[in-house]
């Protein structure tokens, strides 16, 4: 099997969306939201029963304070750490064989073996090469020459199989 080959650049709006998704799927594990939903109704079912609203709406208002953080603030940070992070801006070139991902950019070089990525997973315009359970590489599907996004599926479904 041929090696797929191509360059790519994680653009400022890429790797904003790439870094929420990451997050969103740390916060919001099925797990946490189960605890979030008891939680709540146990303190909406305890300022009902003492017929007193203040706590209910200092819950609402904190939750309003922590939804307006994550709308506001994370990808404002988000986007600092991107402008402060020049590796987080370079160009990056992938080589995908049967053996390894190389993955090699201006500052440093990364040879990935196939058995050291433990999930795959397609989203939106990119494939999510995870190395841990939240840190994922992407690969945007427009970089991906003429052919090279149905190689490199056939390369997944090879050295991953039932990645999909």
């Amino acid at each position: 099997m041929e090696p797929i080959i191509f360059k790519m650049r994680l653009p400022l709006e890429d790797f904003v969306r790439v870094s929420k998704h990451l997050s969103w799927r740390l916060v919001f594990q099925p797990m946490r939201l189960v605890i979030y939903g008891i939680a709540l109704v146990f303190m909406a079912f305890q300022a009902i029963s003492a017929d007193d609203l203040l706590p209910f709406l200092i819950v609402i208002g904190v939750l309003s304070g922590i939804l307006v953080y994550i709308l506001i603030r994370v990808p404002m940070s988000l986007r600092k750490k991107y402008e402060g992070n020049f590796r987080s801006q370079e160009e990056l070139e992938f080589h995908m064989d049967v053996r390894t991902c190389r993955i090699t950019g201006q500052t440093f070089h990364l040879d990935l073996p196939w058995d050291k990525v433990i999930k795959v997973e397609k989203w939106k315009d990119y494939y999510l090469l995870f190395i841990t359970k939240y840190q994922a590489h992407a690969v945007r599907t427009t970089a991906l020459g003429p052919g090279q996004e149905q190689a490199m599926i056939v390369l997944l479904d090879l050295v991953k199989p039932g990645w999909r």
